[in-house]
């Protein structure tokens, strides 16, 4: 991602760029940590949202304001909800269906079996301070996607109206319509605050995969003593940095666009991770034979309906998909092998917890992003 933004703002290589981020972010990996990780994290973000609402303004000042920016949009852009597309055909988009059954299965994998995440809640102090922050999470997530979904009308609003600079945007790229208009139409002095914050959304990214990578293959692969587990640690960071770096060079043609991309391989995971996870908590029956073949079974079957089916199915129904077939293989087996199980020890905080208070805000919180949606193309008509 940040090859392609930082090579449209300086015009050098992609490959020089992924080895200069990727280079730093094993540096600050290796030293610090995971509390080098989150606190990285939260500067970054100040920096990110901040290049968000600056990029938003400069735009709507080169349009010409507020009025001049909706009398130029195409107000097609603005519907958010489809209830009528259910994901399935050549061609199918971002239905409402698929976005919710699917989207469930993945934002429920990645903030609640992900590693790269979980790290982040057993870093807190207690059950409580778990709560508050996923409830922050889910507060905040919407509001920053709604200011960089604007920034991205406003931008794009610039470029059709702006024929000199819509002709440097490659037709195959149109990820390149950002960086090329932090280069070409702010300031020095605030190009250089939105480079920053772009280096540091990448980094933060991968310092996070680095991290966890490394500590779960510490923890859970290799047999080391305590006192040497951090030095270990810190060398298996490096390996896993590399191999990330390594990745970086033949990721980028896995879709049109970043954000799909980024999704796309999400999805083809997330599903059946959530599923192992539910087999090992929930279901008595299930063992360790049982959990791998789902897990197996389930993805394969993604990759099948991503190689096989394309787009005639929308790529966010396999999160779903995986999640139901790695239950139902995992389940099957685990009854016909009859093998030992692992008993899985829940804390005794959050037991009896099953659904909170903080549950109920992030509900009704949805129902009102999604009437919100629905309605805001009528509010700005």
């Amino acid at each position: 991602t940040v090859a392609i933004l930082l090579s449209g703002v300086f015009g050098i290589p992609i490959w020089a760029t992924i080895l200069i981020t990727g280079l730093i972010s094993l540096v600050y990996s290796y030293q610090g940590g995971m509390k080098a990780v989150v606190w990285v994290d939260a500067i970054q973000m100040v920096i990110i949202f901040l290049g968000i609402i600056i990029c938003l303004a400069y735009g709507l000042s080169y349009i010409g304001g507020w009025q001049n920016f909706m009398d130029q949009l195409d107000t097609d852009r603005l519907q958010a909800v489809d209830f009528s597309d259910f994901g399935v055909g050549q061609g199918s988009g971002f239905g409402f269906w698929p976005m919710l059954i699917g989207g469930l299965f993945l934002y429920a994998s990645y903030y609640g079996c992900d590693q790269s995440q979980a790290q982040r809640a057993l870093s807190a102090k207690n059950y409580n301070q778990v709560k508050k922050m996923l409830l922050f999470n889910g507060l905040m997530r919407f509001p920053v996607t709604l200011c960089y979904c604007f920034m991205g009308l406003v931008v794009g609003v610039f470029a059709f109206s702006n024929p000199e600079f819509l002709s440097t945007i490659p037709e195959d790229r149109p990820d390149m319509l950002m960086p090329l208009f932090i280069a070409n139409y702010l300031p020095h002095g605030i190009l250089g605050l939105l480079i920053i914050a772009i280096l540091s959304a990448a980094m933060s990214s991968l310092s996070s995969a680095i991290n966890s990578l490394s500590a779960a293959t510490v923890e859970d692969l290799m047999q080391v003593e305590e006192t040497k587990k951090l030095q270990y640690s810190r060398y298996v960071s490096l390996v896993w940095g590399t191999i990330c770096i390594l990745l970086a060079f033949v990721a980028g043609d896995i879709a049109p666009t970043v954000i799909e991309a980024i999704n796309k391989v999400g999805s083809l995971f997330f599903g059946p991770i959530l599923s192992t996870f539910i087999l090992a908590l929930w279901v008595r029956s299930a063992n360790a034979k049982g959990a791998n073949a789902g897990l197996i079974a389930g993805v394969a079957l993604n990759l099948y309906l991503w190689l096989g089916v394309g787009d005639d199915l929308f790529w966010f129904w396999w999160n779903a998909i995986g999640g139901f077939t790695t239950l139902a293989v995992g389940y099957v087996t685990s009854r016909l092998t009859g093998a030992e199980r692992y008993e899985v020890e829940a804390s005794s905080e959050g037991k009896n917890q099953a659904f909170t208070i903080e549950g109920y805000i992030l509900i009704a919180y949805f129902l009102a992003i999604v009437v919100f949606s629905i309605s805001i193309a009528s509010w700005l008509s």
